[in-house]
């Protein structure tokens, strides 16, 4: 999941996002593995009160 920032709505594409996760797997920066395959574009990611990720809200929501 990626929130993009206003000024990037609508200009940035999944294989665009792909491709910049990629060069991080090339250097060895990050693991092949940790590339996903599929790449979503959402508004906003719930949180909790406390401000930590609400896993619940998001498996109700694409699961």
């Amino acid at each position: 999941m990626v929130v993009l920032k206003p000024d990037y709505t609508g200009k940035v594409t999944e294989e665009e996002v792909r491709q910049f996760l990629m060069k991080f797997a090339d250097e060895g920066r990050i693991p092949k593995y940790g590339v996903p395959d599929k790449i979503l574009f959402v508004d906003a990611i719930p949180k909790t009160s406390v401000g930590k990720i609400s896993k619940v809200e998001l498996r109700k929501t694409y699961h």
